[in-house]
């Protein structure tokens, strides 16, 4: 599944290095699930999508040390991101699965 890095630096198994805001990772569930659990912050690509970052912010402001001077724009969707990122967590927490269920039609 892929997902968006939200952090400033995390090392996920023993080789993927994740090191830039909005940086895209495909991991396994279980993959995800473990990084998730040991603090990473992640959210699902879909999720990042929605929230609206733009292609040019997510490239000049990849580095942590850059949003300090990030417009309040692109810092209300980093906020909407680590709260989704924080909502994936509690999730699995909770034992539920990584991906939210898709309602099924009858």
């Amino acid at each position: 599944m892929m997902l968006r890095f939200l952090g400033s630096e995390s090392l996920v198994g023993d080789s993927i290095r994740l090191n830039r805001f909005g940086q895209s990772v495909e991991l396994t569930e279980s993959q995800a699930a473990n990084a998730v659990l040991g603090g990473c912050a992640l959210v699902d690509d879909e999720t990042f999508c929605q929230i609206g970052f733009a292609k040019e912010d997510v490239e000049r402001f990849a580095s942590s040390g850059s949003h300090g001077r990030a417009p309040a724009e692109f810092l209300e969707k980093k906020k909407d991101a680590l709260l989704a990122a924080q909502a994936l967590r509690d999730r699995l927490e909770r034992g539920e699965a990584l991906a939210a269920e898709e309602p099924k039609e009858e």
